[in-house]
């Protein structure tokens, strides 16, 4: 259940929030049994103008998807922004005079990206102006273990370590942060250590959502 809603206060751990749509109460109820401590993900959305750099990213992803399948690259900017109108409800437009934000053109990216990682086309020169440190990219690295570094198959690098005897399975890994890394850059990370390997490749860590955590097993 998504709503949307401006930020009224701020002040330290505590957040207040003015929705802009009607909210389903009974529907709260069904799903999670109360209205009253219900745990819900925030997204502050970037409205600043989408960027040179995001269209110069989408466009070379584009062209890796047309030499992977010969699909001319208007054909797939048509497909690709109606699947960000059947999932958003939404139109986008890549153009210079376009009114979409930042954030809207990471979620387009976030589509073809998902697609590409899906369908494991290669990435090519597109790879290098992949925003490494972005969380959208990050996480579908995670979601398609796909080391965030170089695009190879990847394992799931634990940033905040699971403590000495302890039992995984038991662990709240809601709070923690992951990075999809292969194994070379896992043994790397964990040789050099999450700051410098951080600084070195400018990627992070990132949390992930309980059904994404289960899916990973980790």
């Amino acid at each position: 259940m998504e709503y949307i809603a401006k930020l009224t206060k701020l002040k330290g751990k505590e957040l207040s929030f003015e929705s802009l749509e009607d909210i389903n109460v009974e529907r709260l109820k069904t799903v999670f049994g109360t209205s009253n401590n219900v745990e819900g993900l925030i997204t502050f959305k970037d409205k600043r103008a989408l960027s040179d750099k995001q269209r110069k990213l989408y466009r070379a992803l584009l062209n890796n998807i047309y030499e992977w399948s010969g699909e001319p690259t208007d054909f797939l900017h048509e497909w690709f922004k109606e699947e960000y109108f059947l999932d958003k409800g939404e139109k986008i437009s890549t153009a210079n005079h376009s009114t979409n934000s930042k954030s809207d053109m990471n979620e387009l990216l976030d589509m073809v990206i998902d697609f590409i990682f899906e369908w494991n086309v290669p990435f090519k020169k597109g790879y290098e102006l992949l925003p490494k440190n972005e969380s959208w990219y990050l996480y579908q690295c995670c979601k398609h273990r796909k080391c965030a570094v170089c695009g190879k198959k990847s394992d799931i690098h634990h940033v905040n370590a699971v403590g000495m005897g302890s039992n995984r399975k038991k662990v709240d890994n809601r709070w923690r942060e992951f990075l999809s890394v292969c194994r070379k850059h896992h043994v790397e990370v964990e040789t050099i250590g999450n700051e410098a390997f951080f600084d070195k490749y400018k990627v992070k860590g990132i949390k992930l959502d309980e059904d994404l955590i289960k899916k990973l097993r980790i």
